[in-house]
This record gives structure tokens, sequence and C-alpha cells, in this order.
């Protein structure tokens, strides 16, 4: 029995610094996942604040439309030229040059002094994409050439999108009214960077599903409503 003291003094000088090792190791994957944890919560952090920014930059684009409201009033048309107020009636200003628009499915309407380009997303957009092809390009730079030479400097460029009707499948965008506002700010930076127009003559506008052209009954009606438009007012 009186060996058994000097026994545990040996065991414990050879096992203690493997003993002492674990604890540190232990103690190391601890602070490891405290600092992995806290790396999560920082980007979630980080991605709030983003979606945040996105919603008050919404939210301010929204209430530009409310102050200027009035201003996309429908300009009231004398009997004999209510013809021009069909759908896909084609404007009859002779300061509009249209030849650069063919095969690009942009269509062109004219309401008194509104002009409004409408621009189909199938020839500027993939599915469920707010990134614009270089068809879309193509289109918006031959529209560029007409909103820098046929309007005053007065002019403001409303830029309209809309969508159909059919829930939101395989995109980063929570709704329609979501992804129409951001093809909607797609085309407006597009006009603003490549087209080299005054940022401050723009408003966004963002109507999703509920400003529809067509049917959303039918595929060709869907497409139809797929869109966005540059409505042109006159200063």
């Amino acid at each position: 029995m009186k060996f058994q003291p000097l026994l545990s003094l040996v065991l414990l000088a050879a096992f203690g610094p493997a003993l002492t090792g674990c604890a540190s190791n232990q103690a190391l994957r601890a602070s490891l996942q405290d600092r992995d944890a806290l790396i999560r919560d920082l980007r979630a952090e980080n991605q709030a604040v983003k979606e945040r920014i996105q919603a008050v930059t919404y939210d301010r684009d929204q209430l530009q439309v409310a102050l200027n409201d009035r201003a996309l009033d429908p300009i009231p048309l004398p009997a004999e030229a209510s013809a021009d107020r069909a759908p896909g009636a084609k404007a009859s200003d002779p300061k509009i040059d249209t030849t650069g628009f063919e095969g690009m499915g942009i269509s062109l309407e004219r309401y008194g002094d509104t002009v409004v380009f409408g621009i189909p997303a199938s020839a500027t957009f993939a599915s469920g994409s707010a990134t614009l092809s270089h068809e879309g390009e193509a289109a918006l730079n031959a529209v560029i050439t007409q909103l820098k030479t046929a309007f005053p400097a007065t002019s403001t460029f409303y830029i309209e999108g809309h969508t159909d009707s059919e829930r939101i499948k395989r995109s980063k965008f929570s709704s329609n009214r979501d992804l129409s506002y951001h093809r909607a700010r797609a085309v407006h930076e597009y006009l603003v960077t490549n087209g080299r127009i005054d940022d401050a003559r723009f408003v966004v506008v963002a109507y999703g599903p509920h400003k529809p052209k067509d049917t959303n009954d039918t595929a060709e009606g869907r497409a139809h409503n797929r869109r966005v438009e540059i409505v042109v007012r006159k200063g």
C-alpha cells in the first residue's frame, strides 16, 4: 500500500503533459468555433444591410413616382386621333426615326405628348434574370439615339418594369415586383452609363404583374406582358 502514492506520481509525470495538451486543443477548437459563429453572424448582418439598402432604394423610387404621379396621367386626345390609343399603334411624330428598331421587337406608341417605347423581356433578359443580354443592349442603343435627339432636354423618362402573373420560379428574386424593379433598374443604369443621359431625368417604376397589356391566360399574352417600357413625357 505504501507504493500507491509513488505510483500516482509516476503516472501523473508520464501523462500530465498529454492531458494538458488535450485541454489546450479543446480550447483552441472552441475558440475556432466561436470565430466561425461570429463570421456567420457578420455575414448575415451584411446581407441584411444589403437587402435593407435595396428596400430603401426601392421606397425612394416609389416615392418619386408618387410625387410625379400627375405627370403620368394620359393626355386626352381629340376624337379624330382616338385610333392612336389602340395597343400597338405607331407614333406619327416625324422626329422619331424607327428604322433602327427593325427586328428588335421594339414597339412605339403615342398618347398626345407622351411617347412609349416598349421593349419585350424576351429581347432584353433571360428568363428570371435582370441582366441585360447583348440583344437587349443593342435594342437600348437604338432607343438611346431617339431619346437624345427627338426630345427636349426638359423631358422626363419613366422606366417601367412589368411582368406576367406567373409565380417566380428558379430565380433569386422574391416576387414579380422585385424582378420588374431590378429589370427597370438595369435599363436605367444602361441608359445613364452607356447612353450618357443625365440621371436626374429618370424615374424608375416597378409594376410587377399589376399593369398587364394583354391576357395572362395564354403564353402569347404573358410574353406581351413581360416588358420594360420607357415612357417619355415632354417637359
